[in-house]
């Protein structure tokens, strides 16, 4: 047993169809009664009163009683296509939120946390297998990225040295953004055309970019998808990597950036 009470729009709709199919009906023969007594029913002084009274009473029946009905059978038609479509309306929006929710769910689960992490940094939480072999990894110093595919967007705020906000860069760019529209954007928010995107053609014009730094560099491994992280040279042959999942620094040399850095944005 159950208490639970669903209504169908096709079911609404169909009563409804009903309700207007009666209508008709009704007219019909409100319309067959008026034919059927076109005749007169009397002469005379008597006949007359008797035509008159006679007439009177249908005219109530073919007229009023008719719209009467036909107004009834009207009203709850209209009342059951607007049930029907408020139905649908309401399981749209339910399964709207639904879909809402469980997409916010699965965000969630790929979302790398907005706040800096504190304490060590778990292997888990690397943005990549270049982390493995960085040194002093550390929470922190960078601007963590708010999305699974805003890690450009993040490094256009660290370009930027905050001037440009990560959002900002978001609603422009978009995510799964490259370093050829990130160079475009920082151009037209500074008003010149320094900064280039693009790609290296191999390892040792990647660190003559990152020795002029700070440059959006695009990391790669074998089998594993981009990510971009912002590299500035710390001298003696050392780089500091800024790096939006967690939020975190570390540092690299030439040898790192020539294996890991395929493409970039710099000047």
């Amino acid at each position: 047993m159950t208490d639970r009470f669903e209504v169908d729009p096709a079911t609404l709709r169909a009563a409804a169809a009903q309700m207007a199919e009666r209508e008709g009906d009704v007219a019909r023969h409100g319309q067959t009664l008026g034919g059927h007594t076109s005749a007169r029913l009397g002469r005379g002084p008597i006949g007359e009163v008797v035509e008159t009274a006679v007439r009177r009473g249908l005219r109530i029946v073919e007229q009023d009683i008719t719209t009467a009905v036909r107004k009834f059978y009207g009203d709850v038609r209209t009342g059951l296509e607007r049930a029907a479509r408020e139905t649908e309306l309401r399981d749209r929006r339910a399964k709207t939120a639904f879909d809402d929710v469980e997409r916010r769910r699965h965000d969630v689960s790929l979302e790398p946390r907005r706040q800096p992490v504190r304490g060590s940094v778990d292997d888990s939480e690397h943005s990549g297998p270049w982390v493995h072999e960085a040194g002093d990894v550390e929470p922190g110093g960078a601007v963590a990225q708010t999305r699974p595919g805003s890690c450009v967007s993040a490094c256009g705020e660290m370009l930027t040295g905050g001037s440009a906000t990560e959002a900002q860069f978001l609603e422009e760019l978009g995510e799964d953004s490259n370093p050829r529209a990130l160079a475009a954007d920082l151009n037209r928010r500074a008003g010149g055309t320094e900064w280039r995107g693009g790609y290296f053609p191999d390892g040792a014009t990647a660190v003559a970019a990152a020795e002029r730094g700070p440059i959006g560099a695009v990391l790669q491994a074998p089998g594993g998808g981009a990510h971009m992280v912002v590299i500035e040279p710390a001298g003696e042959g050392q780089f500091v990597v800024r790096d939006p999942i967690p939020g975190v620094t570390y540092r690299v040399t030439a040898a790192w950036i020539e294996k890991f850095v395929s493409g970039g944005v710099f000047r």
